[in-house]
């Protein structure tokens, strides 16, 4: 599969991204760090296509990240890409901001252990040797997660790459850390690129359950009470 005219998306963690690949190989990308951009991702799109010469028609395929990380930032990007990809007829592929972290590794030679903060002490992790996944992404506090890695880790020098890295090659007293805040988009672009053909639709990757609470029954009551 060529990589050319590939449009991909990442809203999953501390960035809005959108960058694409056009048939000269040349890469256009925006990022955006501060929250509230997926509103104005269908025009961040439109002027990003308009500056790499690109009429949406053209595209030939469409990628996006597909977790872990923000609820929201998921949902955003995957409906998008989903709905903009069936719109122009064309393949919609995803990838995980973990195994796109991972790619970020200077040398990916040796063990690198994509991280990324959840709720608490808790992280979203994933562990690659030599730029392949040796574990699933998995979600608990850095002791769990190590001691079910022992045997893979013990003794190997390795990184750790993701937002907040330090302070998990902290607790960790292993590995060298790469503070990223999010994928690049180069990471993001060759994943997508190398996907095989989609038979269906991307799934978001989710770990945990979201932050939804039930309404109060007796509140509601309380307040329809009051007008």
């Amino acid at each position: 599969m060529s990589d050319s005219r590939l449009l991909v998306l990442d809203l999953c963690l501390g960035a809005c991204m959108t960058a694409v690949r056009t048939p000269t190989g040349d890469v256009s990308e925006q990022v955006f760090l501060e929250r509230g951009h997926q509103e104005s991702l269908a025009p961040q799109v439109e002027a990003l296509l308009g500056r790499a010469g690109l009429r949406p028609r053209e595209l030939n395929r469409i990628g996006v990240t597909v977790g872990p990380g923000s609820f929201t930032g998921v949902r955003v990007g995957l409906a998008f890409a989903k709905c903009l990809a069936s719109a122009l007829g064309i393949g919609c592929v995803g990838v995980s901001s973990l195994e796109a972290l991972a790619q970020d590794t200077p040398q990916p030679r040796g063990v690198t252990l994509a991280a990324i903060p959840s709720r608490g002490e808790q992280w979203f992790c994933q562990a690659f040797r030599d730029g392949q996944a040796v574990t699933a992404p998995d979600l608990g506090e850095p002791g769990d997660l190590i001691a079910k890695w022992q045997e893979l880790l013990q003794g190997e020098p390795g990184v750790v790459v993701g937002p907040e890295a330090e302070r998990l090659v902290a607790v960790l007293g292993w590995g060298a850390a790469i503070p990223l805040a999010a994928p690049t988009p180069k990471s993001v672009l060759d994943l997508c690129a190398r996907q095989p053909a989609p038979l269906a639709g991307p799934r978001p990757l989710y770990l945990r359950a979201p932050d939804v609470r039930a309404p109060n029954p007796h509140k509601r009551a309380s307040q329809g009470a009051h007008g």
